[in-house]
């Protein structure tokens, strides 16, 4: 008895909730269908609408995966093959390639019995570092080999002895330590003057980045003399080869050895958020002024004034190239992404009050507008009910465009040095970092760039189709051209019988 009557009142007030949400949920079908039929008769809407779900979705992914993976699994994983900041691989890797890399490195650091100038044997240039007793060792270590990837095909020692140093039958042999010194190698003799010898030490173990690492590579270099003779050794240069294959990159490598197509990625969120900052700011900003300037402009009131006024501010503002205003104001504050991103905010807001006072102007004086008028409703009521409601579709088709507009403008405040700090991904900063490589290493400006164009293409394209959607005008005149071409004659037909 009491589930049951507990339970009767509940059917009222569902369908009471019903029939209001039904209302909404009227408008959300209508719209869905609008938009399906705009999209099949407009391909491009369609790639632009593609286009901007992607980059966005991508974007939140770089984001948010981090942050949930970390919860999760205890440790962060990122969407990014690479860490966009990391010096990941070799510098300059063309893009869809594994790129052989070839090394060949000096040591850095060294230890030594009575070897003079040893650190002469480290580059080429004539000297050389010298031994004048058999059974001298020169042990180098610290070879700056930078490789990154277990894929070494092959591992060498590079000798050079000079004539004029080196007396008869003195010569070298070099042993290889691959774990720090613990362990050596057998001997081997280099008895070649002059030339640069090459002993291949490939098949001396499985060679990896741990075993030619910094820390790990070890050569000793000792003075050997034939039976019965005597004299000096010199050693001119000591290093060691190295050939490995690099990682495969979808954009290749930058200068640094990062990837480029990790920071790419990294990149995209920064700017979606600015574009939509910038020009959500500028919309509501801008926005809420021209509603203010257009509907109380009558000559001699409080609300004249201020209309005035406000259009005289702007008129201010846009007297001036929002891009060199942009740029003077950037650089007045000084780089970075915060006074970056102030300095286009404050020149981007008139455009929106342009915009929103002439729809304003054109709106309030409909008929409409003129009834709601003479029956009394409030001027703040007209303002937000009929005024508001009827000039949204151009502010939203005009935000949405901006948005690539915005992109635009703060990559190139980034570009010319101003905008976000050198270590941040930005796409208009990697531009500007890889300038001066367009010619040998293309892809690094390209990559960039396209990113930006593809960006500011999509918004674009979807600005041009919410418009066809927002506007019955133009969403029947879409509509009935999408109609089968083999649907005119029969209709013609019907009408001339």
């Amino acid at each position: 008895m009491d589930s049951s009557d507990s339970g009767t009142p509940l059917a009222p007030n569902l369908r009471s909730l019903l029939r209001s949400v039904g209302p909404a949920f009227g408008v959300l079908h209508l719209g869905f269908r609008n938009l399906l039929k705009v999209l099949r008769a407009n391909p491009l809407t369609l790639i632009g609408f593609v286009l901007v779900v992607f980059l966005s979705g991508t974007a939140l992914l770089v984001v948010v995966t981090p942050p949930v993976t970390q919860v999760l699994l205890g440790s962060p994983v990122s969407i990014t093959p690479f860490d966009p900041n990391g010096l990941v691989d070799e510098k300059n890797i063309p893009p869809w390639t594994n790129a052989p890399v070839l090394r060949n490195e000096s040591f850095q650091s060294n230890r030594t019995s009575s070897w003079t100038n040893a650190t002469s044997a480290n580059r080429v240039e004539g000297i050389g570092s010298v031994s004048n007793r058999t059974g001298d060792f020169l042990v180098a270590t610290n070879f700056p080999m930078g490789i990154t990837r277990n894929s070494v095909e092959s591992v060498g020692l590079a000798v050079w002895l000079t004539p004029n140093g080196t007396d008869p039958g003195q010569y070298v042999a070099v042993r290889v330590s691959f774990n720090g010194g613990t362990t050596w190698s057998p001997k081997y003799p280099v008895r070649a003057v002059g030339p640069e010898v090459r002993v291949d030490v490939t098949n001396l173990t499985m060679w990896d980045s741990s075993k030619l690492s910094p820390t790990s590579l070890y050569l000793n270099v000792t003075h050997e003399s034939d039976g019965g003779t005597t004299g000096n050794v010199s050693l001119d240069y000591l290093g060691v080869t190295a050939t490995w294959i690099s990682y495969w990159h979808l954009m290749g490598s930058d200068t640094s050895g990062r990837d480029i197509f990790s920071r790419l990625l990294v990149a995209l969120p920064l700017d979606l958020a600015i574009g939509f900052a910038i020009a959500g700011f500028a919309l509501f900003l801008g926005g809420g002024l021209g509603l203010v300037a257009g509907f109380w402009d009558k000559p001699g009131t409080i609300g004249g004034v201020i209309s005035l006024t406000i259009m005289r501010v702007t008129d201010v503002f846009l007297a001036f190239p929002s891009l060199v205003l942009a740029l003077a104001i950037a650089a007045t504050l000084g780089r970075g992404t915060g006074p970056s991103v102030l300095a286009v905010l404050l020149t981007w807001w008139p455009y929106y009050v342009r915009l929103t006072r002439g729809e304003v102007l054109a709106v309030k004086h409909q008929p409409y507008v003129i009834a709601a008028k003479a029956a009394g409703v409030s001027g703040g009521r007209i303002l937000f009910r009929h005024v508001l409601r009827n000039i949204l579709e151009p502010l939203i088709v005009y935000f949405t465009m901006d948005v690539g507009t915005v992109l635009v403008v703060f990559s190139t405040i980034s570009f010319v040095g101003i905008g976000v700090p050198a270590s941040v991904p930005e796409w208009g900063n990697m531009i500007e970092a890889y300038g001066d490589y367009l010619l040998l290493f293309p892809w690094m400006v390209i990559f960039p760039g396209l990113a930006i164009f593809v960006t500011v293409l999509a918004f674009s394209l979807l600005g041009d189709g919410l418009r066809d959607i927002l506007d019955p005008r133009s969403r029947r005149a879409l509509t009935q051209a999408a109609i089968p071409a083999a649907s005119v004659p029969a209709s013609s037909a019907r009408s001339e019988a």
